[in-house]
């Protein structure tokens, strides 16, 4: 008898290049046709030779596995997988692993050893794809747990093929049809006919349903002779339908419940045959036993008091009339001696609301047992008694918001002030100034109806989130002040940062998605002031200190924040008078070509140089321009002394580049921008293809429709659109499909990471992929470092802005620079190895520290 041949293989020669495999030819031939995985390897885990079996399961080439470790290929602890070469090289021996495909897909497989006798490949793997048979187990399970589900459904519930025929069908279903519907079609077992619009004329509406529509609780109708054939039986039911799917997505047929709701329905009938009884006036009716619980009422009384006649039946009277103790003693009197009372009382509709209404009972007698029912007549009265208290509500209440005003507010503050009177230990009381970001921006892009539709929202949503006993009050324009009672001032920040993040979901309003944030100053009671007056007015002198830091935020109040506000009284006085000045001056700062060192594109930044204050941070004066209207006027500056200053090296025989501009919230929702810009583009000479515009990612979706309508028309016109420092805004990016935009600017906050921070390169790639599957080009901004250069050139990153290329210059410099061709030290950037030394070692830290970063318009 001859021995099976075995797989064998000679060890690699540094000659050979690859393993081979020694044994009969035969045998070979049929291992490469093996639908399993086999292979040869070393007690290491090395592969010195694969069937093409094994390079399909796990996805790569031949050359891609001989010489690898099987370690690569298993998902699990490498000491494991050396354990289990060990025991194979002992005896035979069996084990089952994930083994990880080059799509990083896992496959559920056998693994099978034997040892060989070969020295360079002791080994013999035969691996076996258990993937079908788990899915095989998977899908029994799946059946077994469908076929116990169907079993014990309280409702009916059927599935149904394709074709509408029953393929499964609970034992609900079974007694609801009255006979086993298996096979059958869906609609001659239960023939439905809906009464809503959608489905009205179709049986099971299966069209509708396989082409990945949901049925939700339709009403529907079934209707089939009653047994003798004389007449119809009908059933009321509750449907439901939804498309059955394969593993692929497919719609293979569709699963419906039934819920019989006829008894439900018979009885909702019956109400309504005895409120249509009672309709007869206007009054509401109310008919109680001699005990004084409802017997029955009107529709009147429903639509005055709210409540239904199910609501109402077998309760007492009184309990939707008044309480017995606030009703007049009088009532009870006449009605003992007279059987009859009328006058007017309070009641509590079913929504809460108290309301006055006028009330006649009379008792129904008989001689034998005296009063056997009552019978009241009510009439609301609200009408007449809300007259008489508009003039005081209008008085108190702002008519925009309803919400109380200053006068109110004033009053509800010494009410409770009052109430500390005589107390060692007051009680203390916050005071919330809250000034709107972003409102006027609305206002003046979408108008003033619009802008007041926000602030009813945006006073809802204040309102929703402070307790019952504080007061939430509207001062004018955008500016609202709370009143938090018994809550001390260090108690109060909680509070402000849950009204700034009510402020986090957007508002419709007109069809216009906005948003909008809020700034906040916080004062307290009585440390920060002992009246209304006091206390808001250091409230405001907070808030304007949040507005400073950055906006949708909170700040409490000090003394000291008084010297600042005077401080900002005086630089916006002096920003005034600063364009008029020529206190402005306009820097500029390439971006690069990171493949060539070419200057791509330049942006302009707007720069202060006061007289006595010396150069004025950009984060200082630009937040209180747009604050102080004065960005329009600066912003135009800013737009044609750039598209002037293109023109000019342009006219100087360089070749053209874009100009990029910032604009900020204010300018962008301004109306007639577009015409603005063309106007100045027509001024300037400059054509618009020269020009970038760059916006942020919230000054552009705080109106997306109206920012969408503006930026499709710059583009139309030839204007090319930036997305400045993205990735800081909003986390919607469905403006990106939506809108024209021909760059995104990388904010430096994620380049400063570069390369070593995870996350930012992480970021950074996402972002860059992203770009290139929209067609649009990168900057990268704030790059200052060799590595980061490096980092965003192997990523194919078009363009790099930063002080490792050059920081903002005067005109005249750029112009030097666009002379040369393109930036000197960007040679070194270009050549430099990846473990070669800093390039920056000219770049000193005067360098930076002379720049505080760009100041933009």
């Amino acid at each position: 008898m001859h021995n099976p041949p075995r797989l064998e293989s000679a060890p690699l020669r540094a000659n050979e290049g690859h393993a081979t495999l020694a044994g009969a030819g035969l045998f070979q031939r049929v291992v490469e046709t093996m639908r399993e995985g086999a292979a040869s390897l070393g007690i290491d885990g090395t592969l010195h030779y694969c069937n093409r079996g094994l390079c399909t399961m796990l996805g790569r080439s031949v050359s891609q596995l001989r010489g690898s470790s099987l370690h690569q290929y298993l998902v699990q602890d490498r000491e494991l997988t050396a354990d289990l070469l060990e025991q194979a090289a002992l005896a035979e021996h069996t084990a089952e692993a994930m083994l990880r495909r080059s799509d990083g897909s896992v496959l559920h497989a056998r693994l099978s050893f034997a040892p060989l006798e070969n020295p360079g490949a002791p080994l013999c793997l035969v691996v076996t794809d258990l993937s079908h048979e788990r899915r095989h187990s998977e899908a029994l399970a799946a059946e077994r747990l469908a076929r116990s589900i169907l079993e014990q459904a309280a409702e009916a519930v059927v599935v149904c093929d394709p074709e509408g025929r029953i393929i499964r069908a609970s034992a609900k279903a079974h007694e609801l049809c009255g006979y086993s519907p298996m096979f059958k079609r869906f609609e001659a077992a239960f023939p439905l006919h809906f009464d809503s619009s959608t489905l009205r004329g179709r049986s099971l509406a299966l069209d509708y349903v396989l082409s990945g529509n949901l049925i939700r609780g339709a009403d529907a109708r079934m209707m089939r002779p009653r047994v003798g054939g004389l007449d119809t039986l009908v059933s009321h039911l509750l449907v439901s339908a939804a498309p059955l799917r394969d593993e692929a997505g497919a719609i293979v047929g569709c699963v419906v419940s039934l819920s019989d709701i006829t008894p439900l329905k018979r009885t909702e009938e019956k109400l309504r045959l005895a409120a249509n009884a009672l309709a007869n006036t206007a009054d509401g009716v109310v008919i109680t036993d001699r005990a004084g619980a409802v017997v029955t009422v009107n529709k009147a009384f429903t639509d005055i008091s709210g409540y239904r006649a199910e609501d109402v039946v077998g309760q007492r009277l009184l309990a939707y009339t008044g309480r017995r103790d606030r009703l007049p003693e009088a009532m009870w009197q006449q009605l003992g001696n007279s059987g009859r009372w009328q006058g007017e009382v309070w009641t509590r509709h079913k929504s809460g609301r108290r309301f006055p209404i006028s009330l006649s009972v009379s008792a129904v007698c008989d001689e034998a047992s005296g009063a056997r029912h009552y019978v009241a007549v009510i009439s609301d009265i609200s009408q007449r008694k809300e007259d008489e208290q508009r003039l005081a509500y209008m008085a108190h209440h702002d008519t925009l918001t309803e919400l109380p005003n200053r006068l109110l507010l004033q009053e509800r503050f010494a009410e409770a002030a009052a109430g500390n009177r005589g107390r060692a230990r007051k009680r203390p009381m916050a005071l919330l100034y809250i000034d709107l970001d972003g409102f006027k921006a609305v206002n003046d892009s979408l108008g003033h109806a619009a802008g007041d539709t926000l602030l009813q929202a945006v006073a809802r949503r204040f309102a929703e989130r402070v307790r019952e006993h504080d007061t939430v009050a509207r001062l004018g324009g955008d500016e609202f002040a709370i009143l938090l009672n018994g809550l001390p001032p260090h108690e109060a920040g909680a509070m402000a940062q849950a009204l700034i993040d009510s402020l986090s979901e957007p508002f419709t309003v007109a069809g216009h998605v906005l948003y909008v944030s809020a700034s906040i100053g916080i004062s307290g009671y009585p440390s920060d002031g002992r009246d209304v007056d006091e206390l808001l007015k250091n409230a405001d002198v907070a808030m304007y200190r949040a507005k400073e830091q950055g906006r949708s935020t909170f700040r409490h109040y000090r003394p000291e924040m008084n010297a600042r506000a005077l401080d900002h009284l005086l630089m916006a006085s002096h920003l005034h008078q600063a364009l008029e000045r020529g206190e402005f001056q306009l820097d500029y700062q390439p971006c690069i070509d990171l493949r060539s060192g070419r200057i791509n594109s330049v942006e302009a930044l707007l720069r202060w140089r006061h007289p006595t204050l010396g150069l004025v941070a950009p984060e200082r004066f630009i937040p209180l321009a747009e604050e102080t209207g004065i960005i329009r006027v600066t912003g135009d500056w800013v737009l044609r002394t750039a598209c002037r200053q293109a023109k000019a090296w342009q006219d100087a025989g360089l070749a053209p580049i874009p100009m990029g501009v910032n604009l900020s919230a204010r300018q962008f929702h301004r109306p007639k921008l577009v015409a603005r810009v063309l106007d100045i583009l027509e001024e300037t000479g400059l054509a618009p293809e020269w020009l970038k515009l760059e916006i942020t990612e919230s000054c552009m979706i705080r109106s997306a429709d109206h920012g969408g309508r503006i930026l499709r028309e710059l583009a139309d016109a030839g204007v090319q659109i930036a997305i400045d420092d993205f990735g800081t805004g909003y986390s919607s990016l469905s403006y990106l499909k939506q809108f024209p935009i021909h760059y995104l600017k990388i904010d430096k906050s994620f380049i400063s990471g570069l390369p070593h921070d995870g996350d930012d390169a992480a970021i950074t790639d996402t972002i860059l992929t992203m770009a290139k599957g929209l067609s649009m080009k990168v900057i990268a901004e704030g790059v200052e470092t060799d590595a980061q250069c490096e980092f965003l050139r192997r990523r194919d990153c078009e363009e790099g802005q930063g002080f490792l290329f050059s920081r903002p210059r005067s005109g005249e410099a750029v112009q030097a620079l666009l002379q040369q061709g393109h930036v000197h030290r960007f040679d070194a950037v270009r050549d430099a190895s990846a473990d070669s030394a800093p390039l920056l070692r000219r770049a000193t830290r005067a360098d930076r520290l002379a720049h505080h970063g760009p100041g933009r318009a």
